[in-house]
């Protein structure tokens, strides 16, 4: 295993994601809690809409007062005082919508809600089902990625994540983004660097990781920036277990990856290799479309 250094080239201004709707679908189930946390920090942050959706396939109406609205999850954090108005979320900039699907499979539902209202951002819960729990759910975060072709913050089950529920506060220090030559690891790099100055990190370490034999290292520009320190690392051995034991082992608070229609990174989170990185993560996954 090797670990080098990245220089960096010319002063860049860093101007951050630019998000004007959010997505987030939930099943309302307490694994789906951690994703709506990040998916309302995001939009404050970025003051962009939050769409939610919550789907129920069997179609038996259930309430959406099951997890933590809003407003009161702002008023936890402080953002608002107790007992404000409803309005007090829109002056913050923040739009909300909510909306109920009954009836239909998940992904089909989701997909026709994107289509109406297409989206910047997905942020979406992760279950991590094994056995006979894989063969009788509905697998729905993988598809919507690769079908939407939108950003998509994956937030898998059991995480700390790198938002507090208690008071939103963050915890975003190192990003480990697996870079290969194919697709381009330049996007990773950017959207890692513009997600920490969106949400106002002073300090981000970004550790870029590539697989394979000694050979040149994928070619990544990395501007001078505030706060930015950048290395990579050269491994061999199996992608995701490499992958998640560097994560696990930098204390990684933040994966990054490249995607890329069929020849993305995972295959663009196809199949076996993917479920076993997102379903092993020990902290959110971020795909950025290449």
């Amino acid at each position: 295993m090797a670990t080098h250094g990245v220089r960096a080239e010319s002063t860049e201004r860093v101007r951050g994601l630019v998000i004007d709707r959010i997505f987030h679908p939930s099943d309302l189930t307490r694994a789906s809690e951690l994703a709506f946390i990040h998916a309302l920090r995001l939009a404050l942050a970025t003051r962009a809409e939050l769409s939610l959706l919550h789907v129920d396939e069997r179609g038996s109406h259930s309430a959406w007062g099951g997890l933590p609205g809003v407003r009161d999850t702002l008023i936890r954090w402080g953002v608002l005082a107790a007992g404000c108005a409803r309005d007090e979320v829109a002056r913050l900039g923040i739009k909300v919508t909510k909306t109920e699907f009954y009836g239909s499979p998940p992904v089909e539902a989701i997909m026709r809600h994107l289509a109406e209202r297409p989206a910047d951002l997905i942020v979406l819960a992760n279950h991590r089902r094994q056995g006979l729990e894989r063969l009788t759910q509905t697998e729905v975060a993988a598809p919507v990625s690769r079908l939407s072709g939108t950003m998509t913050l994956f937030v898998p089950d059991g995480v700390q994540g790198f938002v507090s529920p208690e008071t939103g506060e963050l915890q975003l220090a190192q990003v480990l983004i697996p870079v290969d030559h194919r697709p381009a690891p330049q996007p990773s790099l950017d959207a890692a660097r513009d997600l920490a100055h969106t949400l106002g990190i002073d300090a981000l370490h970004v550790r870029l990781l590539h697989i394979g034999p000694d050979g040149p290292f994928p070619e990544v520009r990395v501007a001078a920036t505030a706060g930015l320190s950048v290395e990579r690392e050269l491994s061999q051995g199996d992608i995701v277990d490499t992958i998640l034991r560097v994560a696990r082992h930098r204390r990684a608070d933040l994966i990054v990856l490249a995607t890329e229609g069929r020849h993305g990174f995972l295959d663009a989170l196809r199949g076996s290799t993917a479920e076993r990185l997102v379903n092993g993560a020990p902290c959110p996954v971020l795909a950025v479309p290449a």
